[in-house]
């Protein structure tokens, strides 16, 4: 069968206009600026669609898929994130002294990485200090309160986490990267006041370098761990 220049001329036109039909077909039924015909319709349709509309609704559609991926990426990376929080005044006066000890209250901390989760614990690096910091008759003062990793059994003394973040809780604990330091039994553990009293006290957690010394009003118990690397800045 044989085909002549004008036949296969044709069949191309007719398949441009085919190619056309469809991508104008796809570009109306995507349209979401499509306007309803008040109280009549247009061969059947109650609605009329345009190639503009369309083209107008897909660049709409890529604008909000391309910004929920980035800030989905955002979410996964805990980039920027909202922080809440509540102060709620005047809970206790600022001359009240709150006797942690008698409370029952139990303490234990840790410094993490913001993405990674890991514990900052490294003696090479870093070391915790945990205090008691005051002043009375306008001299201040510290206390160094011991602490230790914690273990099971200082948990089980803990009480049960909120429901909100029990799963959060639980995880931490079970997790041996994640370990957290509790403190040891003290006997001068109360707080009171604040630095617009003429004395006050408070428990401090300070998260310095491997090589700082800890002379602060005549302290000389401190040391540096051997494997600190002293250059450190």
């Amino acid at each position: 069968m044989e085909m002549n220049e004008g036949t296969l001329s044709k069949q191309k036109k007719r398949g441009h206009k085919v190619n056309q039909w469809k991508l104008n077909n796809l570009l109306q039924r995507i349209d979401i600026f499509g306007a309803n015909l008040p109280m009549f319709n247009l061969s059947g349709e109650t609605q009329v669609l345009t190639k503009t509309g369309g083209c107008l609704s897909l660049v709409v559609l890529m604008v909000f898929l391309t910004y929920g991926v980035i800030k989905l990426q955002h979410l996964m990376d805990k980039h920027n994130p909202f922080i809440s929080e509540v102060t709620e005044k005047n809970r206790f006066d600022y001359n009240t002294r709150l006797n942690l000890n008698e409370i029952n209250f139990k303490m234990a901390f840790s410094v993490e990485g913001y993405l990674d989760n890991q514990v900052r614990d490294d003696p090479r690096y870093v070391k915790y200090i945990v205090r008691i910091y005051g002043k009375k008759n306008d001299v201040e003062y510290q206390e160094l309160i011991p602490f230790h990793k914690c273990t099971k059994d200082d948990w089980d003394h803990f009480l049960d986490p909120a429901k909100g973040i029990e799963d959060q809780i639980l995880a931490l604990r079970k997790n041996p990267k994640r370990n957290m330091y509790c403190i040891d039994e003290f006997e001068n553990f109360t707080i009171y006041g604040n630095e617009k009293n003429t004395e006050y006290q408070r428990v401090e957690v300070v998260l310095v370098p491997c090589n700082y010394l800890n002379t602060q009003f005549g302290y000389t118990g401190d040391s540096i761990d051997p494997e600190c690397i002293a250059e450190l800045d």
